[in-house]
Parts: structure tokens; sequence; C-alpha cells
């Protein structure tokens, strides 16, 4: 037997946990390099997209698996149910959610699989050529990590975290 929809969406929600989680580690003990962290920070937001995608939209598993821009446009909205889910006032959160639209898009370029008009090559998993160029990510800025360290960042982190938790256990909580 075929696993259901709803079991998709908790395995990548758990996933995305379990990603979250070393990020998390290596970020309060600066244990790895930035691009290492950008990985593993990217992956669980690209996870916790699919899964609410398949749960709360109905998408199916076989059409998110194979792509990786799943980011920019859903993680704005998953972070904004999560304020709602806390019964928070969505007209005093419009800059935090601007921030986190900014952040989700540059969390998606993070993915060396996105195509960006070869006017953004830099990525966080694969060497690249730029012009006459080689570069690393272990020798790059990312975004991400410095907007993580902006005015919002430690509360997009907060609402990410809580984002996922909600998902795996409201989901677990619904298997049979």
């Amino acid at each position: 037997m075929k696993a259901t929809t709803a079991a998709w969406s908790l395995a990548f929600a758990r996933q995305a946990q379990a990603d979250f989680y070393v990020w998390q580690a290596l970020e309060l003990n600066n244990d790895a390099h930035p691009c290492h962290r950008m990985l593993l920070l990217q992956m669980a937001c690209e996870k916790i997209c699919k899964s609410r995608l398949m749960n709360d939209r109905g998408t199916l598993p076989a059409d998110l698996q194979s792509s990786h821009g799943f980011v920019a446009n859903p993680l704005p909205t998953v972070i904004r149910a999560q304020l709602e889910f806390l019964g928070e006032d969505l007209r005093t959160k419009s800059a935090f959610l601007q921030f986190t639209r900014h952040l989700a898009a540059e969390i998606e370029i993070l993915n060396p699989a996105m195509k960006r008009d070869g006017k953004r090559p830099d990525n966080c998993e694969y060497p690249w050529e730029h012009g006459n160029t080689l570069h690393s990510p272990l020798d790059w800025q990312f975004i991400p990590q410095q907007l993580l360290h902006e005015k919002f960042g430690p509360l997009f982190v907060k609402m990410l975290r809580m984002s996922i938790c909600r998902a795996v256990e409201e989901l677990q909580n619904s298997q049979p």
C-alpha cells in the first residue's frame, strides 16, 4: 500500500525538524562553516514548506519531490500562519512579514538547483564560476546568515521553530 499524502507530510515535517535542530545546534555553537549551516537551514525551510503544501493545499508528494523552488512563496505563508495561530495582530507585524518575504527569497537562492538567470550563481553547496572567477561556498558571505542577525532575525527563527514543531505535533496527532 502506498503512503498517504498525510504520511508524506508528516515525514517531511519530521525531517524539517531534524534539519532545523542540527542547524540550531551548529548555529549556537558556531561549530560548522556558515555554508554548512545555511545548507541545513535551507533544507529545513524547504521541507516544512513542502509538508505544509501537502497538508494544507493537498499538493501531491510526487509534485514536490523533484523540485527545490518551494521556499520563497510558501515560507512567508507558513510564518504568517504561525503568527495567526498565536493570536498575533498581523497589522502590527507588517515589517516582520516583509522581512520574512525577503529572507525566504534569499533562503531559496541558497539551493544550487535554483535558476537565477545567471545573476546569482552563489549557493551554499557547490563551487561555481562567475565571470573568470571560481568561487567556493567556503569563501562566501551568505545574505541569509547576515539577515538572521538583524532586528527580526531572532523572531524569524522562533516562528520557524514553532511552525515546524506545531506541524509535527498536529500531523502526528492526526495519524490513524
